[in-house]
C-alpha cells in the first residue's frame, strides 16, 4: 500500500476535524443543546424528564432564553456524553491532543487498507465534509 494514500486519508481527516471544531464553536449553547437532543432522537420532555427540569425549562435553555445552572449544565453534558466545556464553548487544554489522538487512531485503522479502502474511506469523508452545516 502507498504512503502517498494515507497521508491524503490523514490529511482529509484533519480537515473534517477541524472544520467540525470550528463549526461547533459558532453555535450556542441552545443551538448545541438542541443538536444534541435531536442527535440522540430525544424529546424534550425526555430529556427535560431525565435530568430534572420541566419542559418549558428545557425549551428555554434551547432557545438561549435561560442559560442552566453548572448543576444542569453538568447533568445536561452527562446526559448526553459530552463535557461542559463542548457546551460552553471553551476548549480543554488537551483539545488538541484528543483531536490527534483521534487522528493517529484513524490512520491505525487505514494501516494495512487496500488502496481502495482507502480511496473508499477518503470519498467517505469528503461526504461527510459535504453535510457540515454553513
Amino acid at each position: 500500500m502507498g504512503g502517498h494514500k494515507e497521508i491524503e486519508a490523514l490529511s482529509a481527516i484533519k480537515d473534517y476535524m477541524k472544520e467540525n471544531l470550528e463549526q461547533n464553536a459558532k453555535l450556542t449553547l441552545g443551538q448545541k443543546i438542541f443538536s444534541l437532543r435531536k442527535r440522540d432522537h430525544r424529546t424534550q420532555e425526555e430529556v427535560a424528564s431525565a435530568i430534572g427540569i420541566s419542559r418549558p425549562t428545557m425549551n428555554n435553555y434551547e432557545k438561549d432564553v435561560r442559560k442552566p445552572s453548572y448543576k444542569v449544565l453538568r447533568s445536561l453534558a452527562d446526559y448526553f456524553g459530552v463535557t461542559t466545556d463542548y457546551l460552553i464553548g471553551t476548549e480543554d487544554i488537551d483539545e488538541e491532543s484528543k483531536h490527534s489522538d483521534k487522528t493517529q487512531v484513524l490512520l491505525q485503522t487505514l494501516k494495512g487498507a487496500s488502496d481502495r479502502e482507502i480511496d473508499q474511506a477518503i470519498k467517505i469523508i469528503e461526504a461527510l465534509k459535504g453535510t457540515m452545516p454553513d
